[in-house]
């Protein structure tokens, strides 16, 4: 009795192609050899066997003629006598198993299972938009997309999951590469461009021209990284009252893309460089943990600021009249949550000297590590001078300030 591809997957005979994938993931990766040390034999069949169902379960043609004729028939060692035509083991045989739908063969062959493994992994979309998260600010419709994971092509696990790359299995004829050690011996590779040319690389289809460019999320040695981060621009008014952001991300799970909203309470006082983590909400890794994400607080530039941060101080330019500077002056500011603030200068005998600093103590940037505390806020003192003064008016100035 021939093998129950179905049921070497675990997928019901209707499941369609996002099933497969993700049956043969979850499996392959479970019984994956470098997985499986202690029960390498064991697992080195159940590995051949999952790729041999998924190859052909997931080819129209392939997975037609097994439905019909089954694993026998599918290899040409059963009769295809639907056809009038016998088949016999590696022999030549047709049959028509649908209207209007033909399939010659020579006697399928399964191929190999880590290049199956390999090629599935290298086209294997790891998130929204080529990798981990599409990104948008639920405040203003901003897009935020990552980059995409590297069509690295190895068959191997370790190769590919972190093993060092050692053994390179299933890339025939690239002798000299054991080890990578600084990857002597990789002629055509020199400098790694793009791969191109891949001398002593035959067998590697779908190779030539790869993009090598590592995103955020691959470490060097072509690793899923276990924590990703993103940059979220906040602007002064934010950070000093404090606010809620609504991202909407989408992860990979199970080879499927699931929607998310995420929302993160910025609190008053946090400053550009704090970092907020999201420990699992990220894409599902091959070890069947999950990302983190970190998402990494940054100003957010504003056109003509009123306050400049420094610090837990806030920081102001004020103008005034040069009569204000010598009689002394009270004027009023709003503050970013609405609340006034009194600035005064210039009271009782004192005068106001350009250039001067008045402080007003806690109205600065409230003190994240100290709820209530604020810094101070800052006032530049700019004066105005008037551009005439009559000469009658300059006698009087001159007679007061003698």
């Amino acid at each position: 009795m021939g093998k129950d591809y179905y049921e070497i997957l675990g997928v019901p005979r209707n499941a369609d192609e996002e099933a497969l994938k993700k049956a043969y993931r979850k499996q392959a990766l479970k019984w994956h050899p470098d997985r499986n040390p202690n029960n390498k034999e064991e697992a080195t069949k159940k590995f051949k066997e999952l790729a041999e169902a998924y190859e052909v379960l997931s080819d129209k043609n392939k997975r037609a003629v097994y439905d019909q004729f089954g694993e026998e028939g599918l290899k040409g060692g059963a009769s295809a006598s639907s056809s009038g035509t016998q088949g016999f083991p590696g022999g030549t045989y047709t049959f028509t198993s649908t209207p209007g739908f033909n399939f010659t063969s020579t006697g399928f062959q399964p191929s190999d299972a880590n290049d199956i493994f390999s090629n599935f992994f290298k086209n294997f979309n790891f998130g929204g938009g080529g990798n981990d998260f599409n990104f948008m600010d639920m405040d203003n419709d901003s897009h935020r997309n990552s980059g995409g994971m590297p069509n690295m092509g190895f068959s191997s696990f370790s190769n590919m999951f972190g093993g060092g790359m050692n053994g390179m299995n299933g890339m025939n004829g690239m002798n000299g590469m054991n080890g990578m050690n600084g990857m002597n011996g990789m002629n055509g590779m020199n400098g790694m461009n793009g791969m191109n040319g891949m001398n002593g690389m035959n067998g590697m289809n779908g190779m030539n021209g790869m993009n090598m460019n590592m995103n955020m999320n691959m470490n060097g040695m072509g690793q899923t990284e276990k924590v990703v981060t993103r940059k979220l621009p906040c602007s002064l008014s934010d950070l000093y009252n404090g606010t809620t952001k609504k991202l909407k991300i989408t992860r990979n799970r199970g080879g499927v893309q699931t929607p998310k909203i995420i929302s993160i309470n910025i609190t008053p006082g946090w400053k550009a460089g704090t970092k907020i983590t999201y420990s699992g909400e990220g894409d599902e890794l091959p070890n069947g943990e999950f990302q983190d994400i970190v998402f990494i607080i940054e100003d957010k530039p504003e056109p003509s600021p009123m306050f400049k941060r420094e610090g837990s101080d806030l920081r102001i330019n004020l103008q005034i009249e040069l009569w204000e500077a010598l009689s002394g002056f009270s004027k009023y500011i709003t503050h970013m949550d609405g609340h006034q603030v009194i600035i005064e200068g210039g009271k009782g005998s004192d005068v106001v000297c350009p250039g001067q600093v008045i402080r007003v103590k806690g109205e600065g940037m409230p003190i994240s590590k100290s709820p209530g505390q604020k810094g101070d806020l800052l006032v530049d003192i700019h004066i105005n001078f008037p551009r005439r003064i009559s000469p009658q008016n300059k006698k009087t100035i001159a007679n007061l300030l003698k």
